[in-house]
């Protein structure tokens, strides 16, 4: 593997966590809560494997609190 190929591994490892507290949060917000909690699930397995550990965590409560409404209401569909 070239230098290049692990940066962009490294970078995808550290970004998962934090979409998938996002989609997590999103799909609660909108009703799915078993949705919600199996990606919240899955971005907590995601920040326990991102090194060093407390950055994996940080970067999935980011992205949960990213995807909470704020003050506007969630779109339904």
């Amino acid at each position: 593997m070239t230098e290049l190929t692990l940066i962009l591994l490294r970078l995808a490892l550290w970004l998962l966590p934090g979409v998938l507290g996002l989609l997590g949060v999103r799909a609660w917000v909108r009703g799915r809560g078993r949705v919600g909690q199996g990606l919240l699930l899955a971005g907590l397995v995601a920040a326990l494997l991102v090194r060093p550990l407390p950055l994996g965590l940080v970067l999935l409560v980011l992205g949960a609190l990213a995807g909470w409404p704020t003050g506007r209401r969630a779109p339904h569909q």
